[in-house]
């Protein structure tokens, strides 16, 4: 979209970065986490799923569930932020 401003242009110093995650629920043994893991990651790397998530513009990565913890936590973090900074309520 041209005529839309990214967040920078903004004067937000953030990416924000859109993902897909499989999550299970607390408490889950770590087997079968693994398990549900493997999974997607050979889905992921099957060249028919990747042609066909990029014919909708989906350009998949694999993290693993340490990895993606960050990820999740970096960004919780940094929509916390902006939401406080601008006085934003969430609903």
């Amino acid at each position: 979209l041209p005529d839309i401003p990214t967040l920078k242009e903004q004067g937000f110093d953030m990416d924000s970065p859109s993902w897909f995650a499989l999550f299970a629920p607390k408490g889950t043994p770590q087997p079968i986490v693994n398990r549900m893991a493997d999974a997607v990651k050979q889905a992921l790397e099957m060249p028919g799923v990747k042609e066909q998530l990029q014919v909708s513009a989906l350009y998949p990565t694999y993290e693993d569930s340490a990895t993606f913890g960050k990820t999740l936590k970096r960004d919780v973090e940094a929509l916390r932020d902006v939401i406080q900074k601008e006085g934003l309520k969430t609903e």
